[in-house]
């Protein structure tokens, strides 16, 4: 069902990494097959809008805009959070002074659009109230809930009642407690979709089975010998590739928008958790060693049902005799594809939105 008016749908999107944004650009694809005629904005980081919304720029229907500046995780080291300066930083988004500065930009922002999504975002609630723009959330942790575990409990409390301001509260598998989501529900895997002709594609590049490193390693170069002299191809972003020149190697552009099919093409991923690759993990079948962020909790839960579900393992060393047993005695396992849910879960939001518009 078409509405009359054409709408605008507004996606917030978490500056935390590039997942928050391969995932939204999924839904908006979904819920722009639903209903061509809408019109989708996405507030993100000039980096994500660079890789991953390239996706999109052939479409007259999507606007980027830069999000104001708005707080996340600060890292002292590629898998260590800095606790101290992450609630530093998250205390300053929460001032009022802060909150007065930044409402002109957001207020200018979300004028005019007929739905906001968020992914984690939460700050600009308040003046989505004001101008009565229907709220959903969508993730599978909360700012509060990584407040709360890092030691703030009444820091946490204030965003999870900025986080309860949300008119819908969708819960994604693999999830924290979600503290600042009321009555939520819980939906499946939201993630891009798989082209398993693309698969194939990729697999004829190589007579070895592949394996996708996704994250950067301080002795990468060791580690793909080590994945080589197993009778296995690795598979770079091009920017890692360049310290492996004089291997044999595949990789795929810095910029590629269709990761999740180099995913579903390799035997094994080694990496990094996160939600979005854990949920292409699943929906590929893909083995997982993985390393996560000391103390981060949204990265133990992932970790803890990767490891329950059989999807995968804790690496217990990024190179080395240890790594190579691991790959060695996982050689030739089958997993289950588990379903993608986002187009259902596109059809749940088009239907908050249509409704929304029958009751002005």
């Amino acid at each position: 069902m078409l509405v009359d008016k054409i709408q605008t749908i507004c996606f917030v999107v978490s500056p935390s990494g590039l997942g928050h944004m391969s995932r939204q650009i999924a839904l908006a694809k979904e819920l722009l097959l639903l209903d061509h005629n809408s019109l989708v904005k996405f507030v993100c980081t000039y980096k994500q809008k660079t890789r991953l919304g390239i996706d999109f720029f052939s479409f007259a229907e999507v606007e980027f805009i830069e999000i104001p500046n708005t707080r996340s995780l600060i890292m002292s080291s590629i898998d260590l959070i800095d606790f101290k300066s992450t609630l530093d930083s998250f205390q300053k988004g929460f001032d009022i002074n802060t909150q007065i500065r930044e409402d002109v930009d957001w207020t200018r922002i979300l004028y005019g659009c007929d739905l906001i999504i968020n992914d984690i975002e939460c700050i600009h609630n308040p003046i989505a109230k004001k101008l009565s723009i229907p709220i959903v959330n969508i993730s599978n942790f909360t700012w509060s809930d990584i407040i709360k575990s890092i030691g703030n409990n009444q820091l946490a409390l204030n965003y999870a009642s900025l986080e309860r301001m949300a008119d819908y509260h969708f819960q994604l598998p693999f999830s924290t407690d979600c503290m600042g989501f009321e009555n939520a529900v819980k939906i499946g895997l939201l993630s891009r979709s798989i082209n398993w002709e693309e698969v194939r594609k990729i697999k004829s590049l190589s007579k070895n089975p592949l394996i996708l490193i996704s994250h950067p390693s301080q002795k990468i170069k060791q580690l793909c010998q080590n994945i080589i002299s197993l009778d296995y191809t690795p598979v770079l972003a091009e920017r890692l590739g360049k310290y492996c020149e004089d291997l044999e190697i595949l990789t795929y552009a810095d910029n590629e928008a269709n990761t999740q099919n180099f995913i579903a093409a390799a035997d094994i991923v080694i990496g990094k958790t996160g939600y979005s690759l854990t949920s292409e993990i699943f929906a590929g079948g893909t083995y997982f060693l993985h390393w996560i962020r000391s103390g981060y909790v949204e990265d133990i839960v992932l970790s803890t049902e990767i490891i329950r579900q059989k999807y995968g393992e804790l690496i217990k060393s990024n190179t080395g005799q240890l790594v190579q047993k691991q790959i060695d005695s996982i050689r030739g396992i089958k997993l289950e594809r588990r379903k993608n849910e986002t187009s259902s879960i596109a059809k749940r939001i088009y239907s908050i939105m249509i409704n929304n518009v029958k009751c002005k």
